[in-house]
């Protein structure tokens, strides 16, 4: 999750007035600190990712906010140039770190900018200290998509290519990866991360005293769920559209479950838009900052189209709006910005993303397939009916009358695999946000 870019530093290894090493107390470590434009009243913090750059990352943004704004920058403790330990570096404890800085460094509220690792405790920061701050920027946020979401995608597993080779169903290969890393994730890390680190095994084989495999092990655990139904402030979200490390299904989740968030995709790039091409960025950034912020426009979706997309035996990108969407023997087809009442998936590998469906009846059924869905409203008497599928539900709002996802049994031993990544249902089952892993059987049909 680290960018190769370094402040320019003069012969003594400096890289300007205004740092020095500093004491903070939530840690009880010595971190690195960074300060400039302290003449303005307004201030900046930045919050950066895992790796050995720490404020080093943010080298190209500084100049431009200190024209305006008073900049405050860290090494995290633990990271970087700051003393290391074998501590519980959490997103809970590093959001009371930045509160800390905040509230000794800074008057009134400001202006939280967060990059992977960073991007999640900013976010952690804004749904647990929200009377402190003005607005947030997050940068391809990592760990917010459910722990075997994410090493599925960061892993980069691609069922289709076991398909090209064996006759074997979509959702017995991508059930096999899932339960897999699940359980290895489980056996590894127990859910009480205070165990975690007490553990012989874990801070002795697993951690080593190495604060980022700390930090990125608690990060995995951590359920962003509660925190982002608490952010009320305006958040603009940035991604690489090709970001390897944290999908772009992220960015479309913040935007989705956030009321008050702008989602800006920067076209092929990687993980680190700001090194990759910096003057777009900070482009993007000082635009926001500098104007007041608007409040988003939700459009009501229509559901009067009559329009049926039949995608067989091929890859189909579908956009617009339609009364039924059937998708069978595809090995991979997008769905986005679509309106719909019924999608039928058949034996197929299929992304929906930035959706609304919506019917009397059923409005997603998927038989024999592999289905994620990102940034999605669905509202129907049953809202998923799956049939022997893995459906990845990643800042998904279900509203189902019967139930919002249910197994339709064709055997005893049919199953499907539902992973939840901040998601919000609510059924006669279920009603709430959700952020796990659940098996759907002929014994546990409804959800």
């Amino acid at each position: 999750m680290a960018c190769s870019i370094l402040f320019t530093t003069d012969a003594n290894g400096n890289t300007g007035s205004g740092e020095e090493f500093i004491h903070e107390p939530i840690f009880n470590s010595e971190i690195y600190f960074y300060e400039s434009g302290k003449q303005h009243t307004k201030s900046v913090v930045l919050v950066h990712g895992v790796g050995n750059e720490g404020v080093r990352i943010w080298r190209n943004l500084i100049p431009e906010l200190e024209k305006q704004f008073h900049v405050v920058a860290f090494d995290l403790p633990g990271l970087a140039r700051s003393s290391k330990g074998t501590q519980l570096y959490s997103p809970a404890n590093f959001s009371a770190f930045v509160n800390w800085i905040v509230k000794k460094y800074t008057n009134g509220p400001v202006v939280v900018i967060g990059h992977s690792l960073g991007g999640a405790i900013s976010l952690y920061y804004a749904g647990t200290y929200p009377e402190n701050l003005e607005r947030l920027i997050v940068v391809d946020a990592a760990g917010i998509l459910y722990r075997s979401a994410f090493i599925k995608n960061y892993i980069n597993v691609k069922p289709n290519k076991f398909l090209d080779i064996i006759d074997t169903p979509a959702s017995i290969v991508n059930n096999f990866i899932i339960s897999g890393l699940d359980k290895m994730d489980k056996d590894l890390t127990p859910e009480k991360v205070d165990e975690s680190l007490q553990s012989d095994f874990l801070s002795k084989i697993l951690y080593r005293g190495d604060p980022t495999k700390i930090a990125s092990m608690i990060l995995f655990h951590t359920d962003f769920s509660k925190i982002i139904n608490k952010i009320n402030v305006p958040v603009l979200v940035v991604w690489g559209e090709k970001d390897p490390v944290t999908p772009l299904r992220t960015g479309r989740l913040l935007e989705w479950m956030i009321s008050e968030s702008d989602l800006r995709i920067m076209p092929e790039l990687g993980h680190c838009p700001m090194d990759e091409r910096p003057d777009d960025f900070n482009k993007i950034i000082m635009d926001w900052l500098l104007v007041p912020v608007k409040r988003k426009e939700i459009n009501k979706p229509s559901f009067t189209s009559d329009k049926v997309y039949i995608c067989e035996g091929k890859d189909c990108v579908i956009s617009g709006g339609y009364d039924r969407i059937e998708v069978k023997n595809s090995n991979y087809t997008q769905i986005v910005n679509v309106t719909a009442k019924h999608i039928y998936i058949e034996r197929s590998i299929v992304s929906i993303e930035s959706s609304y469906i919506k019917s009397k009846d059923i409005g997603v059924k998927a038989i024999d397939s592999v289905v994620n869905l990102s940034g999605c409203s669905i509202e129907s008497d049953i809202a998923i009916l799956t049939s022997k599928s893995s459906v990845d539900l990643a800042g998904v709002k279900l509203i189902g009358e019967t139930a919002a996802i249910k197994e339709a049994v064709l055997k005893t031993e049919d199953k499907s695999t539902i992973i939840f990544s901040i998601s919000k249902i609510k059924s006669p089952f279920n009603d709430g946000y959700r952020h796990g892993i659940n098996l759907l059987t002929g014994k546990n049909p409804n959800y």
